[in-house]
C-alpha cells in the first residue's frame, strides 16, 4: 500500500479514533445501562473507517457527500425515500467505490435501516427531532 500501513491495520489516526470510541462507549454503558448500545459488536469501526475514507475525497465530492448525509438523516430513514437516497449516494461517490462500499455497509444494511427508522419514529412520536445535530441548519 502506498500509505505504508500494514494491510488491514488501522492508521494511527483511526487507532486514536477507535480508542476514543471505546472510551466513550464504555462511559455511556456505565452511565446508562438501560441503553442497548451493543458494544461487543463494535459497530463503530465502520464509522471510523468511513470518516477516514471520506477525508480522502476531493473537496467538491466531500461537500456533496456531506450534504447528502444531512438529507439522508432529514428523511428520517423513511423506507419510501431510501432507494432514491441510495442512488443519489452512488452518483456522488461514483469515482470512489471503496467509500461507496463502506457507506452501503454503514447506512444501507437492513439492521441499520430498521434501527434508524424505529429510533426516528420513537423520537418524532415524543415530539423530538431524531437527528438534531445532523439536521441543524
Amino acid at each position: 500500500m502506498s500509505d505504508n500501513k500494514v494491510e488491514n491495520q488501522p492508521s494511527e489516526w483511526a487507532q486514536a479514533k477507535l480508542a476514543e470510541w471505546e472510551r466513550n462507549i464504555a462511559k455511556v454503558k456505565e452511565e446508562h445501562p438501560e441503553f442497548n448500545i451493543d458494544p461487543e459488536n463494535k459497530w463503530w469501526i465502520p464509522l471510523v473507517e468511513l470518516e477516514e475514507r471520506t477525508n480522502t475525497l476531493d473537496e467538491e465530492t466531500r461537500e456533496k457527500y456531506n450534504t447528502w448525509g444531512v438529507k439522508f438523516h432529514e428523511a428520517k430513514y423513511d423506507p419510501e425515500k431510501v432507494p432514491a437516497q441510495r442512488e443519489e449516494m452512488k452518483a456522488i461517490l461514483a469515482g470512489y467505490p471503496e467509500v461507496e462500499e463502506i457507506v452501503e455497509k454503514v447506512f444501507f444494511n437492513e439492521k441499520a435501516l430498521t434501527a434508524g427508522r424505529e429510533y426516528a419514529v420513537t423520537e418524532m412520536e415524543a415530539g423530538r427531532e431524531p437527528f438534531p445535530l445532523a439536521c441543524a441548519k
